[in-house]
């Protein structure tokens, strides 16, 4: 039961961090705002800021940093 249970909630939290990596693919290609990623995740500015320092994703600010993120989110998805 209780083997169930965290199975669960390891699925529950998988599926969550794919939304997040989803959202912050469209954020790298330009197509979101920070803010609108946190919006669109359902999460304050702040999770989505420990996400990514978590993850060591960087903060967009010119052409490489978008490359670089999108790198990082196809490394984080082939371990989820």
């Amino acid at each position: 039961m209780a083997l169930e249970k965290l199975q669960r909630y390891a699925k529950t939290a998988s599926k969550r961090e794919l939304k997040v990596l989803d959202s912050l693919a469209d954020y790298y290609r330009g197509e979101y705002s920070f803010g609108h990623v946190a919006k669109a995740v359902d999460m304050p500015l702040r999770a989505v800021m420990e996400f990514m320092q978590k993850y060591s994703s960087p903060y967009y600010s010119d052409a490489s940093d978008a490359q670089e993120g999108l790198t990082r989110i196809s490394e984080i998805r082939s371990t989820l």
